[in-house]
């Protein structure tokens, strides 16, 4: 997904399978962003 897109940008015709996988991955990126950023900050 590019930076600056939100999920209601994604053309309705994609397929569930495809969004579903897409959040999941998502989710998973802002899982790892969110330990970064929490451990830059506590230093």
């Amino acid at each position: 997904m590019p930076e600056g897109l939100t999920w209601t940008d994604v053309p309705s015709g994609v397929g569930c399978d495809l969004i579903q996988k897409e959040t999941a991955t998502t989710k998973i990126i802002q899982l790892v962003a969110l330990s970064f950023w929490r451990r830059s900050t506590e230093e």
